[in-house]
């Protein structure tokens, strides 16, 4: 019996097997042949920012590049005044007073527990104003005519010691500007002869005109500092010092200063 010859069918005819992308996700994308070698220069490349070559793998498996740097923030001065340096003008004055280191500035048309930031009322209300504790200070300013005494000697002699403290500072000066402005003030005020006195009349007027009935319709002390309501801390200044002394009145050794600024709106 006569068998036909077996020729094999070359490899070049036979339909290749490729599985469909539902059999298995892996295949859902042709795969890319790599060098050998270039999977360890990947892997070492890990965390760098950019890679030699574009290659399937890096789309396999994206890397993710270090944040990127950024500029430092200031810090805010709610925390800056805590480690506030020592003043070089007024050593002895506690640099949250002191008007050239103090970054406690606050509208003094408040009074300071809604004026004053929360955390420097809490960390600086009993903190004795000077360095050398005393009993006696006076406030006085270049923006307005009036004096502020702090004097706690006849709590001395009672046997109940006061010394003064920031906060009683800052409640000097917010409760002595919210009085009412008197009518021998106002007569001394409108017959000076002051060259933004038109002005300064005209911004008074207008801001009681704003003024609801249960605000009090008057004018107060803080009217006359116009647009210059926020403390800017305090100074020494020993001439006009001597120059605004009421002749009779006791002189002060603490006798400071107090410097205001424009607010901004």
């Amino acid at each position: 019996m006569a068998y036909a010859p077996y020729y094999a069918t070359p490899h070049y005819f036979q339909t290749p097997f490729y599985p469909t992308p539902q059999a298995n996700a892996i295949y859902t994308r042709p795969f890319t042949p790599q060098p050998e070698h270039e999977h360890r220069k990947l892997r070492k490349k890990q965390n760098r920012w950019s890679l030699p070559g574009y290659t399937q793998l890096a789309q396999d498996h994206p890397i993710t590049p270090p944040p990127t740097p950024q500029k430092p923030r200031r810090v805010l001065w709610e925390t800056d005044y805590m480690t506030t340096p020592t003043s070089s003008r007024y050593p002895d004055l506690n640099p949250v007073l002191a008007a050239d280191t103090t970054r406690v500035n606050f509208d003094v048309r408040l009074p300071p527990e809604k004026g004053v930031n929360s955390g420097a009322y809490a960390r600086f209300w009993s903190t004795s104003a000077l360095r050398r504790p005393t009993m006696h200070m006076r406030l006085i300013s270049r923006d307005h005519p009036w004096v502020f005494e702090l004097d706690f000697r006849p709590l001395a002699t009672r046997g109940t010691p006061h010394y003064v403290t920031c906060g009683d500072v800052w409640t000097a000066l917010t409760s002595g500007l919210s009085q009412p402005i008197t009518d021998a003030e106002w007569s001394l005020f409108v017959s000076a002869n002051r060259p933004d006195q038109s002005q300064r009349r005209r911004l008074m007027t207008e801001t009681v005109a704003m003024r609801t009935h249960e605000q009090g319709k008057y004018l107060r002390r803080v009217d006359w500092l116009g647009r210059n309501v926020v403390f800017r801390g305090l100074l020494k200044d020993d001439n006009f010092t001597r120059d605004v002394l009421l002749p009779g009145r006791e002189s002060c050794v603490d006798t400071w200063v107090v410097k205001f600024a424009e607010i901004r709106t």
